[in-house]
């Protein structure tokens, strides 16, 4: 067996078992080298976006956030996790430049739920079907505790409006007073 069928294997073979570090180990250490074929590469990188993230109880670094919010949904996921445990003004560039990518969109609004519950009055725009479009997330309702009339007005309010803004294409700015 060659070298790269014998890596591919043993990489195979530690997801397979849920050793996760072990294949990330694997994996990193070959991309770290200056040559690798190029199937073997695609195939790796492959591996390395499939690879379940880290416990989400865990704590990833601003760079590890940003790198898993251009991963797949499940990363996404997690880096938003990550994301509504800090106090989100101090990554208003981070949180803005991914609400403008292509990214996950129900990952996206749990970002603006918790930019919502943070009562962030900065403007923040939001890549929605080909849209961009404004927001001020203050200006929702932030009253969200479970079971009160305004959390249920502000879920039903800011799913009409995250649902209707892509028929408004006569906009590009909105403001949405809960």
């Amino acid at each position: 067996m060659d070298y790269y069928k014998e890596l591919v294997s043993n990489i195979e073979k530690a997801i397979e078992s849920a050793d996760y570090d072990k294949a990330s180990k694997l994996i990193d250490d070959e991309l770290s080298l200056p040559y690798v074929p190029k199937d073997v590469l695609e195939r790796l990188r492959e591996f390395k976006e499939n690879i379940p993230a880290k416990d989400i109880n865990g704590t990833l670094s601003e760079e590890e956030i940003r790198e898993y919010l251009k991963g797949n949904e499940y990363r996404q996921l997690v880096a938003v996790e990550q994301l509504n445990k800090l106090n989100l003004r101090e990554y208003y560039d981070l949180c803005n430049e991914y609400l403008k990518s292509d990214g996950f969109i129900n990952a996206k609004v749990l970002l603006i739920e918790s930019l919502v519950r943070q009562e962030i009055s900065d403007e923040y725009t939001m890549l929605k079907d080909g849209m961009l479009f404004n927001f001020i997330p203050s200006l929702f309702a932030v009253d969200l505790t479970v079971g009160s009339d305004v959390s249920k007005y502000s879920a039903i309010s800011f799913t009409v409006f995250f649902s209707s803004i892509s028929l408004r294409n006569n906009s590009s700015s909105l403001i949405f007073l809960a």
